[in-house]
């Protein structure tokens, strides 16, 4: 392990980045850009190697992540194809980001505000046999394909990347389409039926990553930016979890959302606790135990006092934090010995939980996706 790492650390990824590097223990760190990218020997298995890249991009204050896989005579040769995978996927599409080279500019809205935007579309890289006559997207193809959806799935985030995955094997055709590396079905079935258009049964696959970028003048900072931010929202969601906890009964529950905002002086934010929580935690736990047999959409409905909003959970500012908060609270166990426990009460709360349970009673072998519907409460607003 140790020996390969110091390949890509040293030889690798150096050779393969169009930037001056930086060594920086296990890292190297870009000073062109302000990025530090770090590496992680994640897989060995024979020749075959895996390798995790986390890139840190200091502007958006947002660490990326992508997997990429190498086959080769030896891990030395295999942990370079894989390297080489990254860089020319990953890396190139960001380098253009980063030089603002032939954006693609477009305006979305999301509750009520009017947001600007930058796409900056990588290459596509290829791997196999596409056969004689086989047909491939250029650049812009799977933007063509897919743009418009993932238009809607914006919000006022300061960045959004986007992996498209497609692959057509002997006996398997994948679509795979990953907005900040959250797969999203529907746009992943899109991927798999171009996949079925392919004019060949070999092995081939194609790999793609978008980079989008809010102009900074429609950005609506949130008060939960930033490292300082970050450690502001974990100690509300402990006491809130806190708050959790001691609602034993259906009327403390009930309450919880008007308690919740005594602890955060945010009611948006105390209604997404007392509703998101649960969904996010379900979420995981379906991904991990089910591993692909349920579906949750990642459109969901929420019921406001001015009526029904359709949204894409991608769009809404405080999600991705909550769910990044609340897995950090379980893996550091902030609860102690009492961390499974909640985590098993935050599932009994879930929606999901509870369709899924009633599902395999009645042994419904091929269930729809999930739709959440959110009943929120007072002083809540989508933003």
């Amino acid at each position: 392990m140790e020996e390969i790492l110091e390949y890509v650390l040293e030889k690798a990824l150096p050779t393969g980045l169009t930037y001056k590097t930086e060594r920086r223990e296990y890292s190297l760190y870009l000073p062109e850009v302000d990025i530090t990218i770090t590496p992680r020997v994640a897989q060995v298995q024979d020749n075959n190697v895996g390798l995790e890249f986390y890139v840190h991009i200091k502007k958006y204050d947002r660490t990326l992540y992508e997997w990429c896989t190498g086959w080769g005579s030896d891990v030395i040769i295999s942990a370079g194809s894989a390297t080489a995978s990254f860089c020319f996927a990953f890396m190139f599409g960001l380098r253009k980001m980063c030089n603002d080279e032939d954006p693609e500019s477009f305006e979305t809205e999301f509750a009520g505000k009017k947001h600007n935007w930058k796409a900056y579309l990588g290459e596509v890289v290829t791997m196999g046999d596409p056969g004689e006559g086989g047909y491939t997207f250029d650049a812009t193809g799977y933007w063509q394909l897919l743009g418009e959806e993932i238009k809607k799935r914006l919000g006022n985030q300061k960045m959004v990347y986007v992996k498209i995955f497609s692959a057509r094997y002997p006996d398997e055709i994948i679509g795979e389409c990953r907005i900040d590396d959250v797969a999203v079905p529907e746009l992943g079935r899109m991927v798999a039926d171009f996949v079925r258009q392919w004019p060949t049964d070999k092995i081939f696959t194609e790999k793609q990553f978008f980079f989008i970028e809010q102009n900074e003048e429609t950005i609506i900072p949130s008060p939960y930016d930033g490292q300082e931010g970050r450690d502001k929202l974990e100690k509300i969601v402990v006491a809130y979890l806190k708050l959790f906890r001691q609602a034993t009964t259906d009327e403390l529950y009930s309450r919880l959302p008007e308690d919740a905002e005594q602890i955060t002086g945010d009611p948006i934010l105390a209604n997404e606790c007392v509703y998101f929580l649960p969904e996010i935690c379900a979420i995981h736990a379906v991904v991990e135990k089910f591993q692909g047999k349920y579906e949750v959409s990642d459109r969901a409905i929420f019921n406001m006092a001015d009526g029904s909003h359709s949204v894409y959970v991608s769009q809404l500012m405080d999600y991705d934090r909550l769910d990044r908060c609340i897995c950090d609270i379980l893996q550091k166990r902030l609860f102690g010995d009492q961390t499974q426990e909640l985590y098993y009460e935050l599932l009994g709360c879930s929606s999901i939980t509870k369709l899924i349970d009633e599902v395999q009673k009645k042994d419904i072998r091929d269930p729809k996706p999930i739709c959440i519907f959110y009943n929120m409460g007072k002083g809540f607003e989508l933003r």
